[in-house]
């Protein structure tokens, strides 16, 4: 991938927010079919590492992916939307640091 990709230019994402918004959702994009291939989560870290993201939060981003793609797609009720609902808030929380 290195030939075909160059360098990593990621300066588009000039924000705290827009970087964790984009790594969730190339995280999501990686988790949609529920294989994850350790060249995706390679190309991912890459990805991640060139927005300045430590190892910690790959491993956070990851996890909160998982659990997410487990209740996007489902009406909710109860203790489940509440459940949802924290997923988002911690989202919110990543977002401002």
């Amino acid at each position: 991938m290195q030939k075909v990709l160059g360098g990593l230019d990621v300066s588009a994402f000039d924000t705290h927010r827009s970087r964790v918004v984009a790594a969730l959702e190339l995280l999501r994009l990686t988790y949609a079919d529920e294989y994850v291939h350790e060249a995706e989560v390679a190309e991912v870290r890459d990805v991640c590492t060139a927005m300045g993201f430590p190892e910690e939060w790959l491993s956070t981003m990851g996890e909160w992916v998982s659990r997410f793609n487990e209740i996007d797609d489902e009406e909710l009720e109860g203790e489940m939307a509440e459940y949802r609902d924290a997923l988002i808030k911690h989202t919110e929380q990543m977002m401002e640091v």
